[in-house]
C-alpha cells in the first residue's frame, strides 16, 4: 500500500509539473516591437510618400509636392525608392541600407541619418521624422540641415 501511495504521489507530482510547463511563459513566443514594425515596413506592395514637411527656407521648403510621387519599399535591410524629386537624394536616398534599434523605435538609414517613428505605425501609415545635420547642403549654398517629417501610405 505504501508503495502504490509512493507511485501516486510521485505520478501526481510528475503531472502538476507538466502542467504547469504547458501554461503561458510570460510571453517568450510574443512578437517583439522591432518584429512588428518591420513586418509593417516590409509589407507587400511598397509604400506612396504622401506628404513630407520640410524645414522653411530649404531648397525644397516651396516643392514638398515633388514628394508625393515618391514610392518606398524596405526589404529586411534596405529601402529602395523611385521618383526622387532633383537634388533629393540627400533628404531621402533611393537607396539606402537600413537597421531598426532593438527596441522598434528608430531607424538608421546607411548614410547615418536616425529616422523616429511618430506615434504607432500601422498597416496603412508610417510617420517618420528626422533632423539633416548643420552642414547639409545642395551645391554651395542651398541648406537642407533640419528637420523632416515624412508620412507613407
Amino acid at each position: 500500500m505504501k508503495l502504490i501511495k509512493g507511485i501516486l504521489s510521485v505520478s501526481l507530482i510528475f503531472a502538476l509539473m507538466l502542467i504547469y510547463s504547458c501554461g503561458d511563459n510570460g510571453g517568450g513566443d510574443e512578437e517583439t516591437q522591432k518584429e512588428a514594425r518591420t513586418k509593417i515596413l516590409t509589407k507587400e506592395g511598397g509604400w506612396s510618400m504622401s506628404s513630407i514637411n520640410v524645414p522653411a527656407g530649404t531648397v525644397f521648403d516651396a516643392r514638398e509636392t515633388e514628394w508625393e510621387a515618391v514610392g518606398v519599399t524596405f526589404t529586411s535591410t534596405n529601402m529602395n525608392s523611385t521618383n526622387i524629386p532633383t537634388d533629393g537624394e540627400k533628404v531621402w536616398p533611393a537607396s539606402a541600407s537600413w537597421t531598426m534599434n532593438d527596441e522598434g523605435t528608430t531607424i538608421t538609414r546607411g548614410d547615418g541619418v536616425v529616422m523616429t517613428f511618430v506615434g504607432n505605425p500601422s498597416e496603412d501609415q508610417v510617420v517618420f521624422s528626422f533632423t539633416l545635420p548643420e552642414g547639409t547642403t545642395i551645391g554651395r549654398v542651398q541648406s537642407l540641415e533640419g528637420e523632416y517629417t515624412v508620412t507613407l501610405n
